[in-house]
Formats: structure tokens, C-alpha cells, sequence
């Protein structure tokens, strides 16, 4: 078994140097950065939530992905494997870029692109990835503040997911096509 050799990955605050260079969280409150107790946090659903990276991880990750599980000669997925992750299986109550389940991806045909992403979200953070195969283009947000306390979600304030739209047209030219 060989690995893609993302490096910087690392789950759990204990597990980050003290030397290392992670950005902190914003809380909303007091206008000031901070580790707040709860985050990074090691709660007992980690893997899939407090997972530190860096942008060049996330690039060598995206790539692997573009190439349907391969990257610098080593195979980590069949590349059949992503014909049954990027068919869109059941639609969603969201608008695209969200509007439909893949195996582990969300899909959609973005403004005629072929888009496979997945956001992140807990408090603090807040993270979009964007994958557009038949383009072999990849699109990464990382935020280090969110505002998700409220019991109403349409008061949460998402950076990532609020910018991706804009970002996503930037990225594929679409602003110039209005």
C-alpha cells in the first residue's frame, strides 16, 4: 500500500507541532483570534471534521482526484471507481452547486460544467472544494472563520460557501458570458 504523500495532514489539536503554522479560528466575538476551547476539539467524530491541511496538501489531494486516483505514478482508486462517485444518484433540496448526491461528493452541471464538490463546515471553519473533471480544474477555499452558533441557519455566516459562486464563475470565465 503506498500513499500520495499528503504530508500536513494532521487530526486533532494534540497532534499539531507547536512550531506549525495553522491559522487560527475567528470567533464572532470581541473581534479577536483565538483557539476557542472547543475548537480544535477532539471530539469523538474527528476524522471527519477537525482535519488540519495545507493548501499544498489539498492541491496534491484535488489532483489525485482529477486523475481519477492516481498521482506521480501511484494508484489510491480505480479510476472506475469515480464513474460510480461522480454519478449523480439522488437530487437535493440545494441549488448547485449542491443540487445532487454522488458517493461522497456533491454534483452538479454548473452553468454546462461537469462539477464535483465538498464543503466543510464547524465552527471557525469553513471550506469548499471544487472539482470540473472534464476541465482537469480544481477550486480551494479555506476560511479560518464562521458563525454557525445560531440555532437559525440563515443566520450562520459561511465565508467559503457565501464566496464559491462568484469564485467558481471567476475560475471558469462565466462572469464575462452575462
Amino acid at each position: 500500500f503506498q500513499t500520495i504523500k499528503i504530508m500536513s495532514g494532521k487530526t486533532g489539536r494534540h497532534l499539531i507541532p507547536p512550531e506549525g503554522n495553522f491559522a487560527p479560528v475567528y470567533p464572532e466575538v470581541a473581534y479577536c483570534f483565538t483557539w476557542r476551547r472547543y475548537c480544535p476539539y477532539d471530539r469523538i467524530h474527528g476524522p471527519d471534521t477537525n482535519l488540519y491541511s495545507t493548501i499544498e496538501d489539498m492541491a496534491r489531494y484535488a489532483t489525485a482526484q482529477l486523475n481519477r486516483g492516481e498521482l506521480e505514478g501511484i494508484r489510491i482508486l480505480a479510476a472506475t471507481d469515480y464513474e460510480q462517485m461522480w454519478t449523480m444518484y439522488n437530487q437535493t433540496p440545494f441549488p448547485p452547486p449542491d443540487d445532487h448526491y454522488g458517493m461522497g461528493w456533491m454534483l452538479s452541471d454548473y452553468k454546462g460544467h461537469a462539477l464535483a464538490g465538498h464543503g466543510g463546515l464547524d465552527v471557525g471553519v469553513n471550506s469548499f472544494l471544487a472539482l470540473f473533471p472534464e476541465e482537469a480544474l480544481a477550486v480551494i477555499l479555506l476560511t479560518n472563520y464562521s458563525s454557525i452558533e445560531s440555532d437559525d441557519p440563515a443566520a450562520w455566516i459561511m465565508p467559503a460557501f457565501f464566496l464559491r459562486e462568484s469564485i467558481l464563475d471567476l475560475v471558469l470565465n462565466e462572469s464575462k458570458k452575462q
